[in-house]
């Protein structure tokens, strides 16, 4: 198959200009969303702000935080530190392979995780709008319905994603 057209493509020129910026400006992203999602987690787990919203909301902020800190090092290392396009043993070593391996599963679970409590926050929002019940009592159930989900949601996860594991694997380069 012949992919001279392709090369003069507009999507490929911008895949290759993005690819030399992704890497800072991911970086950037980063070091912006740490220590925001720092701040959501303080605020959201005062005494006054503990509710069943702020619970799940929380424990978004926590994944999403955790999903960025692991981006750094991926980040730095394959875009920043070397290009993008470079094969190299002092990028691809079996070390960075290992972490890349580790990346790739442990973003999909904290991605998997924030997408699903993104929905469990919608259901609780729904529920407690058309929800009659007040008082003390209610609240405190549905704090521990909340906790309670969050747990669900990061065990189903995990479980779901283990056929993702386990396919993920090193190969030596021949």
């Amino acid at each position: 198959m012949n992919d001279s057209g392709f090369q003069s493509d507009g999507l490929h020129q911008f895949h290759k200009w993005y690819a030399g910026v992704h890497g800072y400006l991911s970086l950037l992203v980063c070091f912006f969303g740490i220590p925001m999602n720092i701040i959501n987690i303080t605020v959201l787990t005062r005494r006054h702000m503990r509710t069943p919203i702020n619970c799940i909301l929380t424990w978004l902020a926590v994944f999403d935080m955790f999903t960025m800190a692991s981006y750094v090092p991926f980040a730095m290392h394959f875009y920043c530190i070397f290009s993008p396009w470079e094969l190299s043993p002092e990028k691809n070593s079996k070390a960075w392979m290992q972490f890349m391996i580790f990346h790739i599963n442990f973003s999909a679970t904290t991605h998997t995780v924030s997408v699903w409590l993104g929905v469990t926050l919608a259901i609780f929002r729904y529920k407690h709008i058309y929800s009659p019940a007040k008082g003390h009592l209610t609240r405190m159930r549905r704090l521990v319905r909340a906790r309670l989900s969050v747990l669900v949601v990061t065990i189903l996860s995990v479980v779901g994603l283990v056929p993702n594991y386990l396919t993920n694997q090193i190969f030596p380069f021949k």
